[in-house]
């Protein structure tokens, strides 16, 4: 009998680096160790529940229960191991181009998660969250603030997409005062957005939370998630692969 591994990213193609693979019997605790090259391996076992344990040089470690049979793995970059970030063409009326240029690739990163995700959400009045942006006043890697219309705060409040949560954790700029905050209903990479207003104009904080999704929709092992904050690349490959949005921009490892 075997385990036939296959380990792909979050785009299908087969990981080409050697990936260790570590395999513990259920019954006996008797440990297995194999090397799964181009992304493929087949590896001898007995007719039991095996632990496996797999860690890509590149990506984050995977840790799953299987049985003798095919084992399809979806693996998620290690933000550490990134050498190159891919930007794409900007696309978002919002920035010049010399803006959007300027941007680090973290910050470039999480605006174009946050824009994508709200291009995707539609509202019903038939547009979507990006299209009620005026403007992007600040943009880090975990969230943007922008300048919205209350008819956006309308169309998210009445939503039933979107649930009320608590906003204490965000901060209104200066001169606005905390409205209410709103969460998409995603089991994993939810949009949340916080409204503030000084009365005459509103403003939105934008972030998307990863949820727990790097351990449910990809079994990374928790404790090399654990502690650490959200990276925009932990986002990027959770909108792939679990709402099959491309963000456009690429992550390269070596």
């Amino acid at each position: 009998m075997t385990i036939d591994v296959s380990i792909s990213d979050v785009y299908g193609v087969p990981i080409l680096e050697p990936v260790f693979v570590q395999l513990q019997q259920r019954t006996s605790a008797v440990v297995k160790h194999a090397t799964v090259r181009n992304g493929y391996g087949v590896i001898t076992v007995s007719n039991d529940v095996y632990r496996v344990y797999v860690d890509p040089p590149s990506y984050l470690p995977i840790q799953v229960f299987a049985q003798p049979g095919a084992l399809k793995l979806t693996a998620v970059i290690d933000p550490k191991k990134v050498v190159r970030f891919e930007r794409p063409p900007l696309a978002l009326g919002q920035l010049t181009e010399v803006q959007y240029n300027g941007l680090d690739p973290l910050r470039c990163a999480g605006l174009l998660n946050v824009a994508t995700k709200c291009q995707a959400t539609l509202l019903s009045d038939g547009r979507s969250v990006w299209a009620h942006v005026a403007s992007i006043q600040e943009i880090r890697q975990d969230r943007c603030f922008v300048t919205v219309g209350k008819s956006l705060y309308d169309e998210v409040a009445s939503n039933n997409n979107f649930s009320l949560v608590s906003g204490a954790l965000h901060h209104p700029p200066a001169g606005y005062t905390l409205v209410d905050s709103y969460k998409s209903d995603d089991a994993y990479g939810n949009l949340q957005i916080t409204f503030f207003t000084d009365s005459r104009e509103w403003v939105a904080d934008i972030d998307l939370d990863d949820a727990n999704g790097l351990g449910h929709v990809f079994q990374v092992v928790r404790n090399s998630v654990t502690g650490r904050p959200t990276h925009p690349y932990d986002i990027h490959q959770i909108l792939l692969a679990h709402q099959h949005l491309d963000t456009r921009y690429r992550l390269h490892v070596a």
